[in-house]
């Protein structure tokens, strides 16, 4: 039984090879060529569909491993922004404040000379 199939795939692989397997040749080493041709071919389509969706399924996970990446990075580079305008924002009214105080103190010591220039 193994001798008589490896005949059968030896003939199938000679008549692959030499392309000879085609609807002239009507014998039975064809149909069991044709056959065989056909499996392999359907091997080798689900072997390459298996490698395809393998391959998918690794581009898939590094895009999304390289999206959630950027994705952090961009989180993380909103919150320093977000944290640096607010630290700015912060320093601007505090900056603010003190010249308010300054004009403060300049208006009511402007108000005082004047009131002592009146006094005397």
């Amino acid at each position: 039984m193994a001798i008589t199939l490896l005949a059968l795939l030896k003939n199938g692989l000679t008549i692959v090879k030499n392309n000879v397997c085609n609807s002239s040749l009507r014998n039975n080493n064809c149909l069991i060529c044709m056959k065989w041709i056909e499996c392999v071919e359907h091997r080798a389509n689900m072997f390459m569909t298996m490698i395809r969706i393998i391959v998918v399924k690794i581009l898939v996970w590094w895009c999304n491993k390289q999206n959630f990446l950027m994705r952090n990075m961009n989180d993380y580079s909103n919150v320093y922004l977000y944290y640096t305008n607010i630290n700015q924002i912060k320093k601007a009214h505090e900056t603010y404040k003190a010249n308010k105080c300054k004009m403060k103190t300049l208006v009511n010591e402007y108000k005082l000379s004047v009131i002592e220039r009146m006094n005397n």
